[in-house]
């Protein structure tokens, strides 16, 4: 998580989640929040300590085939200390990429467990995984937090036909004070001038400005 997003406090946010069946029969929940059942085809993909907290359709790399991206979050078992709060635990969410092949099936294309955040990474607010939009060959991933300053952070990526993968294009950093909602501070990264080419399964929020990757190295 990027520096200035210091307060790591949380509830949690119920997101629906419904078993596999039918591919014919399955209704895919676009939004954050949503019940989701899960294609037959995705299934696979999805380990069994895992469920999905999004899932959506789309051409993510502009073949024309439809693809889909999802996130995923680890099932906690229950803790034999029954005081114990399984909102404490910072599980990893990985976004996956699965990508349809010119022979119709899906193939894991790409993953990334550090782009969306955990479920108490976003202070007193609760969860921070806010939402995931689609672009035209890409995705905008979007994590919202804190308390009395509340930040935001936008993670926009695309797809690269020369290097053939998905890759960060735009992050936007935003801080207000919830008594002052109008006094927003806002910076935008872009490479080449902020940033190099990053993989989307090399990205990590704490690590992507050249002076973050200098300091990495030192």
């Amino acid at each position: 998580m990027n520096p200035f997003l210091t307060i790591l406090i949380s509830c949690c946010v119920f997101i629906g989640y419904a078993p596999a069946g039918n591919a014919a029969e399955q209704k895919i929940g676009g939004e954050v929040g949503e019940a989701i059942s899960i294609p037959s085809e995705v299934s696979p993909f999805i380990p069994s300590n895992s469920y999905p907290i999004y899932l959506k359709e789309g051409d993510l790399n502009g073949d024309k085939r439809p693809d889909y991206l999802m996130v995923l979050e680890d099932v906690i078992q229950k803790s034999e200390d029954e005081n114990s709060d399984k909102d404490t635990v910072e599980t990893p969410r990985p976004l996956i990429i699965l990508a349809r092949g010119e022979d119709g099936k899906l193939v894991k294309a790409k993953e990334n467990d550090r782009v969306v955040y955990c479920r108490i990474c976003g202070g007193v607010y609760g969860d921070p995984f806010e939402s995931v939009r689609l672009t035209k060959n890409g995705f905008v991933v979007r994590m919202y937090g804190g308390s009395n300053l509340r930040w935001i952070c936008e993670y926009e990526f695309a797809y690269s036909r020369r290097d053939k993968t998905w890759q960060l294009i735009r992050v936007l950093e935003q801080n207000f004070n919830v008594f002052e909602p109008d006094k927003i501070e806002s910076v935008i990264y872009k490479p080449p001038k902020d940033f190099g080419k990053i993989d989307l399964a090399d990205f990590d929020p704490d690590n992507f400005l050249y002076k973050d990757t200098q300091k990495k190295g030192q």
